[in-house]
């Protein structure tokens, strides 16, 4: 499936940073580590509904589609950016096995 969606569509390059919550001498701060970059596709708007949970619609901007196999973990809040865009995780989905659909919006 991700070898057919990969021929088809552009590709880009994502690039992960991982946002810890935390705090300094009473302040919040979020810490960042970077996590690392991957080859992927990029679905915006309705050509990305389909890869999106119901619940999560409204606050999607774009579906980030990469192979399974990343040298690392995305969680929710994480930050990835596509070209010259930033985005922030919502959730990142493992579909059958054969795509790791990572669902963003705009920050």
């Amino acid at each position: 499936m991700m070898d057919s969606i990969f021929a088809l569509g552009p590709k880009f390059t994502a690039s992960y940073t991982h946002v810890v919550e935390g705090s300094t001498g009473g302040e919040i701060a979020d810490a960042t580590t970077p996590l690392g970059s991957a080859d992927c596709v990029m679905y915006r708007g309705g050509a990305s509904e389909r890869f999106v949970s119901q619940q999560f619609k409204a606050e999607v901007s774009a579906v980030i589609l990469h192979k399974p196999n990343l040298s690392f973990t995305i969680s929710p809040r994480d930050l990835v950016t596509v070209g010259t865009e930033n985005f922030q995780v919502v959730y990142a989905d493992n579909i059958g096995g054969k795509v790791l659909a990572v669902a963003v919006k705009i920050v």
